[in-house]
């Protein structure tokens, strides 16, 4: 069987229950991680996902707004290291 759902917060409601495991973005995973003590395990081969930044298209960029783009492009290409540190399981 398999459920979508619209809110992270739903799958980790399910996961937490026993119902099956979720597949969701690093950010929220590291997240769900602490507060429902979660394991992280990688999928092999790596999942892909493009990003874009949404902005108003009629005002420039804001020197932080520049800032935080090229910082998120950074940690994106090498990987995401903002997760390095997670209790993980093997990769699955």
């Amino acid at each position: 069987m398999q459920i979508t759902v619209r809110w992270p917060m739903i799958a980790c409601m399910f996961v937490d229950a026993g119902l099956g495991a979720a597949i969701m973005d690093p950010f929220v995973a590291q997240e769900t991680q602490a507060r429902w003590q979660f394991a992280i395990r990688p999928l092999v081969p790596a999942l892909t996902m493009d990003t874009w930044p949404l902005t108003r298209a009629w005002q420039p960029l804001s020197r932080f707004a520049r800032t935080a783009t090229g910082v998120l492009r950074t940690m994106l290409r090498e990987g995401t290291p903002a997760i390095s540190g997670c209790q993980g399981g093997p990769p699955v």
